[in-house]
């Protein structure tokens, strides 16, 4: 049997099975993890739901939970590659508007066609 910290499956449960007001700050995949154990915890200690069924739905609260954190660090690591691609076509498109040269057209070409290549590669 799990005793003491082991038995939590996230780092704030503890205040969770207490009924405490959610941390601020957390993102948007622990506030609803965060809600429904503390929802089932009061379901618990009210004796609406037995240990085993409760135990049952805590593994799919974390499975989910788990789908919708890597799907937001999917999301987050998607918009850091998009800034950088925007980023690097701004720069190279600069450096062309001072500097008329053909070495500058070029960059402005490579920048934007390799930024593509390397999206297409990573489908």
């Amino acid at each position: 049997m799990k005793t003491g910290e082991e038995r939590f499956s996230f780092p704030w449960e503890r205040d969770a099975m207490r009924g405490d007001s959610m941390p601020e700050g957390l993102p948007l995949y622990d506030q609803a993890a965060y809600q429904a154990m503390r929802y089932l915890y009061a379901l618990y200690r009210r004796g609406g739901i037995p240990r085993e069924d409760a135990a049952a739905e805590k593994g799919r609260i974390r499975g989910e939970y788990e789908i919708r954190k890597k799907q937001f660090q999917a999301v987050r690591e998607g918009q850091t590659e998009r800034a950088q691609f925007w980023k690097a076509i701004e720069a190279a498109a600069n450096r062309f508007g001072r500097e008329r040269t053909l070495e500058n057209a070029e960059a402005f070409l490579e920048a934007v066609y390799q930024a593509g290549l390397r999206n297409r590669r990573n489908l």
